[in-house]
C-alpha cells in the first residue's frame, strides 16, 4: 500500500504545483519581452558632445541633437556635424524648432540661427534682437518665430523684429515658458518677476493676474487652459472664469514644474 500512496500524494502535489507552474511559464516570457533594447550614442560612436540640450526630428526623417559643441543631424547610419564654422550663430546651442515651412531654428548662446536646408541664417542684438542668449523658441499660427531669452522676448515677423523687455508688455526679462493655445493667443510667463503675458497677436496683449512662477501650461480638448505654478497648484482658466486645483483637490504638492494631456483628455 504505500507505493500507491506515494503516487497519491505525488500526483495530488502535481495539481496543486500545477497553476503555479502555469502562471510562471505565462509571465515568464512577458518579463523577459519588456526588456527594452536601448541604443546608445556618446562621443565613442558619433554623438559630437555627450550633453544634449534637445532633439528634435524634421520632415525628412532626420533627427537632430543639439548640444554645447554645434548641432549634429542623424540620418540612422551616420552623424553630420554643423559648427559656427558652417554658418551656425554659436557652438553652444540650447534648443531647436522645426518651422511648418521645413526650416530649422536654432537658439544659441550667441545669437539665433535658421537653417533652410543648405545654408545658414543667423540674426543677433545688431539685427533687432533683445538679447543673443536664446532658450525658447515657438512659432505662432502666422509664422511668426517668438524668441524667449533670460532679457526680453523678441518675435520675428515677416518684415521685423519686435522686442519687448521688463516693464513693456511682459512682466519680467527671464521667460519661463511659451505656450501656443488653440486659439491662436502665445502664453509668455516670467521668472524673477513673476507673471504672465497672453498676446492675440505680436502686437496686442494683456497681462492675467496670476503672480507666480508659471513653469509649464498645457490645453485641454474643451479649451481649458491649465498653468502650472510654484507653490499654489494648478490655474484653470475655463474662459469664463479661473479656479484653482491644489491639495483640497487631491495634487499631493501645490509645486507643479510640468504638466501633459494625454490622448484620453486626462491632465
Amino acid at each position: 500500500m504505500k507505493p500507491m500512496q506515494n503516487r497519491k500524494s505525488f500526483a495530488h502535489l502535481c495539481r496543486l504545483a500545477l497553476p503555479a507552474l502555469l502562471l510562471l511559464f505565462l509571465f515568464f516570457p512577458a518579463t523577459v519581452a519588456q526588456k527594452i533594447p536601448f541604443n546608445n550614442f556618446t562621443i565613442q560612436n558619433g554623438l559630437p558632445q555627450n550633453s544634449v540640450n534637445d532633439i528634435d526630428q524634421d520632415r525628412n526623417g532626420y533627427i537632430w541633437f543639439a548640444t554645447q559643441v554645434g548641432v549634429a543631424r542623424y540620418d540612422g547610419f551616420e552623424f553630420e556635424y554643423f559648427q559656427s564654422a558652417d554658418g551656425l550663430a554659436d557652438n553652444f546651442v540650447n534648443c531647436m524648432l522645426m518651422a511648418e515651412d521645413g526650416r530649422i531654428w536654432f537658439g544659441t548662446e550667441g545669437g539665433l540661427s535658421v537653417f533652410d536646408g543648405e545654408l545658414f541664417s543667423s540674426f543677433y542684438e545688431s539685427d533687432g534682437l533683445v538679447s543673443n542668449y536664446v532658450d525658447k523658441l515657438l512659432e505662432d499660427k502666422d509664422g511668426n518665430i517668438w524668441v524667449g531669452t533670460a532679457y526680453g522676448l523678441s518675435i520675428l515677423t515677416e518684415d521685423s523684429i519686435v522686442t519687448y523687455s521688463k516693464g513693456k508688455i511682459i512682466t519680467d526679462n527671464s521667460i519661463v515658458d511659451m505656450f501656443l493655445d488653440s486659439r491662436g493667443r502665445v502664453h509668455v510667463s516670467t521668472y524673477t518677476l513673476p507673471g504672465l503675458t497672453v498676446f492675440e497677436n505680436p502686437f496686442i496683449s494683456h497681462c492675467d493676474t496670476i503672480e507666480e512662477i508659471i513653469w509649464d501650461i498645457a490645453e485641454d480638448r474643451d479649451g481649458n487652459i491649465y498653468y502650472a505654478t510654484q507653490g499654489v497648484g494648478i490655474q484653470v482658466n475655463s474662459g469664463i472664469g479661473a479656479k484653482m486645483l491644489g491639495r483640497d483637490q487631491g495634487l499631493t504638492d501645490e509645486t507643479v514644474l510640468s504638466l501633459l494631456v494625454d490622448s484620453n483628455g486626462d491632465l
